[in-house]
């Protein structure tokens, strides 16, 4: 902002009429406020141009776009005329002009003679247009997908009256006429097809196809309502079932007859509820729909891969065009006869058309969707299967019912896993393969927790330890899915054995407690209240989840879950084997030295961070358990501590990797916490009571 020295104080104030100081008029200040307002006034005026300006470069900027489209559409219709055949007029053989030489002299009219006398020229023959060239009439110019918007509807519009005549008109129409009309009109609309399709008419075909196959089950379901055979005591779904199995084989053979791509569409459809209806009857429960899924599936495969799914050219029975002599190069059309006067007596309205080359390749090629529709059928049926079979097998409370559910799981899984293979689209593959092993896992350790329900918890852990040996076995390439697998059983059961085994490591600690006046009569008994009727099988559960995770998950994880079901395994021993009170804390201060130890190779800072980490707790713990007496107290922290000094020098001694300081910091946080009290135990084990 502009500043105004006072003219009578001559200090400098900011812009007003008076002075703050002295009060004096300012005249500068009219001045100033005049110069503002011209500069508004300038601004305003600029601001009038540029808009002016601003709707003068639209105006030229929508001419520019409505020009440039007009060109775009000559160069389109251009390019589209380039493309028709052409279309010339020929002179008709055996005909020449008045004016070549014959053999007869040349009648020349006499001088004098009437005008008329004259013998006139014959009028030419009219033009013939073809149906590209008519100016009157020309050719379809809407594009394929608005011509086939009416057909759709039209099609649509059939169908449902054909519904409504087969569903509703019972109270005025006998069922044998009912049924006659409708099996007169199916053959009618399926005979109507191939006709158009020679034609060209290849949308209306489909259609009208369409509507025909449409009419088979509809004459089925009419069949269904005559007296003799709706009464006749026959089961409805398997009925229903046959009049689908007889929609699908009509449609395989029209369409092999045809070359049409509707009846290919059809016959996917059709075939879905086939085996459901069928097998309707005599399904008692989710094991027998998995079943009948699994074989839809299956199904669903086949048609995939089968000839179905591709097509062969819809007009492969046109005749060929005949051959034609050769002629002179064409020449560009000429106007009509009434304005090329001299013409008239020399050319005809013959019409000679140059063919199209003919399309002559007629190998197979996979119709466009139908494949993608039978897949994502094969996925859905897959996975209603899969939901059939874990249901069955949870409710299986007998061995013979928990070995059908698992088998109809595996068989579910197979399917799944063969379509996966076959449609070769990653992951598909390993999402199929990892299915596969979760369905073997879940399988074997149900029918072992129903036979040996005492057993549940090893079984279930040896099942995946046994897993994990045939996913090592794989190759690598088909590894990825099983792998992962694996650690989501490792997962869900080591959450489980976890829970346990932290129970069951707590229980020493608190045997211990008070610090070095404990009531080691108890202590026993403590032990086995935390693991109940498990026993051994707890920290046997735990050590071959271990050896599962070291076997079977993929390198990145599987230190860090290696370390994790050591830990728990030796959180687990105590009491699990009902170890005395001078020997409980041991196992656990031995695995806390070996994980620390193993940690100076970690190649990776998790991997070093789940070593630190993992020794700490399970060394912490067996520092717990060891309160019992002062000497074992003493003896426990001061091999912790020699072990931390070691762990914490050993990197500095040999080369090691980069993350194995932190295992070292690690080890010597635990060497300084372990020495004080492992002192105070001493002396306190020294000292007289």
């Amino acid at each position: 902002m502009a500043t105004f020295q006072c003219s009578a104080c001559g200090r400098e104030i900011k812009p007003a009429d008076r002075c703050p100081h002295c009060g004096a008029e300012q005249p500068q200040w009219v001045e100033h406020l005049a110069e503002i307002e011209r500069s508004i006034a300038e601004m305003k005026a600029r601001e009038a141009a540029i808009a002016r300006e601003q709707r003068q470069i639209a105006a030229k900027m929508q001419a520019a776009l409505f020009q440039r489209d007009i060109l775009a559409h000559a160069g389109e219709e251009r390019t589209k005329q380039a493309t028709r055949p052409h279309r010339v007029l020929r002179r008709r053989p055996g005909r020449r002009p008045p004016t070549a030489a014959t053999g007869a002299p040349t009648r020349v009219p006499r001088q004098g003679a009437a005008p008329g006398s004259a013998e006139p020229p014959p009028p030419p023959p009219p033009v013939t247009w073809l149906d590209v060239d008519d100016p009157e009439h020309p050719p379809e110019a809407s594009s394929r997908e608005v011509q086939n918007i009416p057909l759709g509807l039209g099609a649509l519009l059939l169908g449902v009256a054909a519904v409504v005549f087969a569903a509703v008109a019972t109270s005025s129409m006998d069922a044998l006429v009912r049924l006659g009309i409708l099996l007169v009109a199916t053959v009618l609309l399926l005979l109507a097809p191939p006709v158009l399709a020679r034609r060209g008419l290849t949308s209306t075909a489909e259609t009208i196809a369409t509507v025909g196959l449409l009419l088979v089950p509809l004459a089925g379901y009419a069949l269904w309502a005559v007296d003799r055979i709706g009464d006749g005591g026959a089961s409805g779904t398997v009925f229903a079932g046959l009049i689908f199995l007889v929609t699908a084989a009509v449609s395989v053979g029209y369409a092999a007859w045809t070359g049409l791509r509707a009846p290919r569409f059809a016959t996917v459809l059709a075939a879905q509820p086939v085996v459901p209806l069928l097998a309707y009857d005599r399904i008692t429960g989710p094991a027998g729909w998995a079943l009948v899924l699994t074989v839809v599936a299956l199904l669903d495969l086949w048609l995939a891969r089968s000839g179905v799914a591709v097509e062969r050219p819809v007009r492969r029975d046109l005749p060929e065009p005949p051959p034609t002599s050769p002629a002179p190069p064409p020449t560009p059309r000429q106007r009509p006869a009434e304005a090329r006067p001299e013409g008239a007596p020399e050319e005809a309205g013959e019409v000679v058309s140059t063919p199209d080359p003919t399309d002559t390749d007629t190998r197979p090629r996979p119709v466009p969707g139908l494949r993608g529709l039978t897949w994502v059928l094969h996925g859905v049926a897959v996975a209603i299967a899969l939901a059939y079979a874990v249901t069955a097998l949870l409710r299986a409370g007998t061995v013979p019912a928990a070995t059908g559910a698992g088998l109809v799981l595996l068989l579910a899984a197979v399917a799944g896993l063969a379509g996966a293979l076959a449609l070769r689209r990653p992951p598909l593959p390993d999402l199929g393969a990892g299915i596969l092993t979760l369905a073997v896992i879940g399988a074997l350790s149900r029918v072992a927790s129903v036979a040996l329900p005492g057993r549940a918890l090893l079984l279930i852990a040896a099942v995946i330890a046994i897993t994990g040996v045939a996913v090592r076995a794989l190759p690598e390439a088909a590894r990825r899915g099983p792998q992962l697998a694996s650690a989501v059983a490792l997962t869900v059961s080591g959450l489980l054995v976890a829970g346990n085994a932290l129970r069951a490591g707590v229980a020493p600690v608190r045997a211990a407690l008070p610090a070095w006046a404990a009531d080691l009569d108890r202590y026993p008994a403590e032990l086995a209240a935390a693991v109940g009727p498990a026993a051994w099988q707890l920290a046997a559960s735990a050590f071959l989840l271990t050896v599962a995770a070291v076997l079977a998950l993929p390198p990145e994880i599987r230190r860090e879950f290696a370390v994790a079901g050591t830990a728990l395994t030796a959180l687990a021993v105590p009491a699990s084997f009902g170890l005395s009170w001078t020997v409980a804390p041991w196992p656990m201060v031995l695995a806390a030295v070996g994980i620390g130890v193993a940690g100076l190779s970690a190649r990776t800072p998790r991997a070093a961070l789940a070593h630190g980490l993992g020794a700490a707790v399970v060394g912490l713990f067996g520092a717990g358990a060891a309160l019992a007496r002062p000497t074992l107290t003493a003896a426990v922290l001061v091999v912790l501590f020699l072990a931390g000094v070691l762990v914490a020098v050993a990197p500095r001694i040999r080369i090691a990797p980069a993350p194995a300081d932190i295992v070292s910091a690690w080890a010597a946080g635990g060497a300084a916490f372990a020495l004080p009290g492992a002192v105070a135990a001493f002396v306190a084990a020294t000292t007289p009571a």
